[in-house]
């Protein structure tokens, strides 16, 4: 079923999104559809991708072997590449 509700917007900004939709062969009201449909895909994966609180007692050994290497604190960041790689994985 779908429901439909009329959102008040100032006429400007309508007018450009109207010619946005023109442009991009779609309507005002895809848009909108689509914007907060990606709104709520995007909390979503907000709540999966949290950065964890503790690690595993394997997961800190084998950082304990890293220690004992020659590799700088700033190149050796367990935390950041993990959330950057899974903000590459999931196109964040």
């Amino acid at each position: 079923m779908t429901a439909t509700t009329p959102i008040h917007i100032s006429t400007p900004l309508y007018n450009q999104a109207a010619e946005y939709a023109r442009l991009h062969d779609t309507s005002v009201e895809e848009m909108a559809e689509k914007l907060i449909f990606a709104f709520f895909v995007e909390k979503k994966q907000e709540k999966k991708l949290k950065r964890p609180t503790r690690y595993s007692p394997e997961l800190l050994k084998l950082v304990g072997i890293a220690k004992g290497a020659n590799v700088s604190p700033d190149d050796l960041n367990a935390d950041e590449a993990r959330w950057e790689y899974l903000k590459e994985k999931y196109d964040l």
